[in-house]
């Protein structure tokens, strides 16, 4: 998912939080509202979703025979996408990158005297939790999550009192 994607996300959750319209204005939502809103979502991003829900499961060694096509194909330190799925979270559904090599493709070929590791950005989602006293209602809690959004590729840390290598 892109930082635009994140960004659109974030403000489309921010407009969900500011909105109760049918339960008589209080922080808890009845279920349907609830749901209104999460399809609403869920919407905007559908493209987004099908995009990484398409996409090929290489191996490190065939991203590196391949090299074309998407930059997390592409990229000298490639990755994939994976759904993560929470029922009670909005956005349900968020693309998560997985780093595919241990090292980096170079020449064609993993070097594994470079590392990959995993790009993380933070992600305003709200969490649906029943409402005390009223347990046919939610209340939405905004959270920031960190997801993986991409791989770089990096020379490793070298610590000075050995010669031993930290990702």
């Amino acid at each position: 998912m892109t930082w635009s994607g994140l960004q659109i996300i974030s403000i489309g959750l921010l407009l969900i939080h500011n909105t109760s319209a049918g339960c008589g204005g209080s922080k808890c939502s009845c279920p349907d509202s609830v749901q209104n809103r999460s399809e609403a979502l869920t919407r905007m991003f559908e493209r987004e979703l099908s995009i990484r829900k398409n996409q090929p499961s290489w191996t490190c060694a065939e991203t590196a025979r391949q090299m074309k096509n998407d930059v997390n194909v592409r990229a000298l330190s490639p990755w994939r996408y994976r759904l993560d799925r929470d029922q009670d979270r909005i956005p349900q559904d968020i693309s998560v990158a997985e780093c595919l090599c241990k090292g980096c493709i170079v020449n064609g070929r993993e070097d594994e005297s470079y590392v990959s590791v995993p790009l993380v950005g933070r992600l305003l989602v709200y969490k649906k939790t029943q409402c005390e006293g009223d347990p046919n209602k939610y209340r939405l809690i905004r959270e920031m999550m960190s997801v993986s959004v991409g791989c770089t590729c990096l020379v490793p840390k070298y610590t000075e009192s050995s010669s031993s290598r930290f990702p």
